[in-house]
């Protein structure tokens, strides 16, 4: 599924008016956020690589997820129910907008036209992030390894038509 929005010009025309996003960077091997319940913390990576890590119970680190430019990740996509810790680290260095997923219904006393795009985007960024996670369940459920190379090669086929 293809949705006519274009989160890296969203992200372009970022401007630092609203008083409810905050822009920051972080250094190779910077925890970028960590998933607490209750924090529903949502971010979409402008710039650099970063890792979704989880430290099971026996301290093993196991990267589930990577993000790239123009990603979208944060506590409000995982259930964080597990006995496992689960932080996002940064791979290099990184430009992160992170924002409190409950305060996007709530306008900022600026009234700005970023609150305004991404109120009316959210839709668009949350069915984008389900497709892609949908797509990796199906690619991971697949049962052999030859299907599942199949499976990611038809995906980018599809990308990048």
């Amino acid at each position: 599924m293809v949705t006519n929005f274009d989160i890296s010009k969203f992200s372009q025309n970022f401007l630092t008016g609203c008083s409810k996003v905050q822009k920051k960077e972080f250094n190779k091997g910077e925890t970028i956020i960590t998933y607490l319940v209750n924090r529903n913390q949502f971010c979409i990576l402008l710039s650099g690589n970063a890792d979704l890590v989880k430290y099971d119970i026996n301290g093993n680190r196991i990267v589930t997820e990577r993000f790239s430019k123009d990603s979208i990740f944060g506590e409000i996509f995982y259930d964080i129910t597990m006995n496992s810790e689960f932080v996002v680290e940064a791979k290099e260095k990184c430009t992160v907008l992170l924002f409190s997923y409950d305060d996007i219904n709530e306008k900022c006393k600026s009234n700005c036209s970023f609150h305004k795009t991404l109120v009316a985007s959210m839709p668009n960024l949350i069915i984008n992030k389900i497709v892609e996670l949908t797509s990796r369940v199906d690619l991971l459920s697949r049962r052999t390894t030859r299907d599942k190379l199949l499976g990611y090669f038809e995906v980018l086929s599809k990308k990048h038509r």
